[in-house]
């Protein structure tokens, strides 16, 4: 009998014969021949904690449930998604996992903190976004990158997810390890040293931004830990003391579009 993991690879894979257009070319230019490589496209997930995702669900169906054997090494992981989605008839050249600083619970169908990011064929794209991903590359700064410099519009929410605090975030230099910028953030007291004007530095690491709203303070910070795609920057925030976590919420900060000035036409 067919597991439900064959019948989902075999529906796939007609999907797939059935959508994809041909692209196969000759040397020549004739027809017949090597399969032209197509474009590629980056799409994401959050995967949820306790091996409950389909790749580690395919795997232990083929291990006997032994969770303890299940790799804890990432890039182990790593290969496990890639050979899950080519029996699927999805073809990954690149796989990546990077902690996105969202708040974990301990239900097992809450995520566990990092995003997997998939480099997938174009005509793989329909396929994935029917799996549950989402498109967005893994934001990785290069040197001289200043595609976040700007100012973003910031809501902070309580752990309820109510709007707790409102203001901007600039973000003035950036590298492609560190950013630097000013903040200035109105909300009630009693949730940490976010209320006013001040500065901000922060750390990049692959997809994820770390800003320390307070630098040169110790034992009384708060810490924005978020992920950065396509002009959004959100996550958690937390207010940090001697006793360690005290506060957590969640955060959005948008860019906000500069206007330029209108055009007078000579004369006036």
């Amino acid at each position: 009998m067919k597991t439900i993991s064959d019948r989902l690879k075999t529906a796939a894979a007609l999907f797939i014969l059935l959508t994809a257009p041909a692209s196969f070319s000759s040397c020549d230019g004739t027809g017949g021949g090597a399969l032209i490589l197509p474009n590629r496209t980056w799409v994401a997930i959050d995967p949820v904690q306790c091996l409950q995702n389909p790749w580690e669900l395919d795997w232990l169906a083929s291990h006997a449930n032994d969770y303890l054997a299940y790799p804890r090494e990432i890039d182990s992981q790593l290969i496990i998604i890639r050979l899950y989605y080519a029996g699927l008839g999805v073809d990954v050249d690149e796989a990546l996992s990077i902690p996105n600083g969202l708040g974990v619970c301990d239900a097992c169908s809450c995520p566990r903190g990092d995003t997997i990011y998939l480099h997938v064929r174009d005509r793989d794209l329909r396929t994935m976004l029917i799996l549950g991903f989402r498109v967005e590359a893994p934001y990785n700064p290069g040197p001289g990158d200043t595609s976040i410099v700007g100012m973003y519009r910031y809501t902070g929410y309580d752990s309820l997810g109510a709007v707790l605090i409102t203001g901007t975030l600039e973000f003035k230099s950036v590298d492609s390890t560190s950013a630097r910028g000013t903040w200035e953030l109105d909300g009630p007291e009693g949730y940490g040293p976010q209320i006013g004007v001040g500065t901000f530095e922060g750390w990049i690491d692959g997809g994820v931004v770390t800003l320390n709203l307070n630098p040169g303070w110790a034992d009384n910070n708060v810490f924005l830990y978020g992920r950065m795609a396509a002009g959004v920057y959100s996550g958690q925030w937390d207010w940090v003391t001697f006793i360690g976590p005290t506060y957590t919420g969640s955060f959005t900060a948008v860019k906000m579009e500069v206007v330029p000035p209108p055009t007078l036409p000579e004369g006036l």
